[in-house]
């Protein structure tokens, strides 16, 4: 739910996502250049480190980079067309779980991983299904 918009996401496995009881939809756009994607990032060193890295590639491949600081949001803009793509390499699992959903529900492609930065936090990429995903992950810089 976003309280300042007034607007809530729903989604069950197996059917089609919400938003104020309107069915939704990931957008169409096909490749990074003509996206808007989305770059989360918690508030360790390391994870602004990459964060910032990952933004600053993106700011010049993508057609506009975000970053609203609430990875439930950022997926309910995936799954709502809103936005094309979500990055975030260090996140809770519970701060994605519904979002995850919400994507695929809405005929996006959610991609988790281990974090680089943390073994107890995930990496996740979610996007249309439309983008090629290797074009995605070419903007997250490698971590050592």
């Amino acid at each position: 739910y976003d309280p300042i918009k007034n607007e809530l996401y729903r989604a069950t496995r197996g059917e089609p996502a919400y938003l104020n009881d309107e069915l939704i939809q990931v957008s169409k756009r096909t490749s990074v250049g003509e996206s808007i994607v989305s770059v989360g990032f918690s508030k360790t060193p390391a994870a602004i480190d990459l964060g910032l890295k990952t933004f600053s590639s993106l700011v010049s491949k993508a057609r506009k980079c975000r970053m609203m600081g609430s990875a439930a949001l950022d997926l309910a803009y995936v799954a709502s067309g809103r936005f094309d793509a979500y990055i975030e390499q260090s996140v809770n699992l519970w701060d994605i779980a519904a979002g995850w959903l919400l994507v695929e529900s809405a005929g996006g492609q959610v991609n988790v991983k281990t974090s680089p930065l943390d073994e107890k936090k995930i990496a996740v990429v979610a996007w249309n299904g439309n983008i090629d995903l290797k074009e995605l992950e070419s903007s997250i810089p490698k971590t050592t």
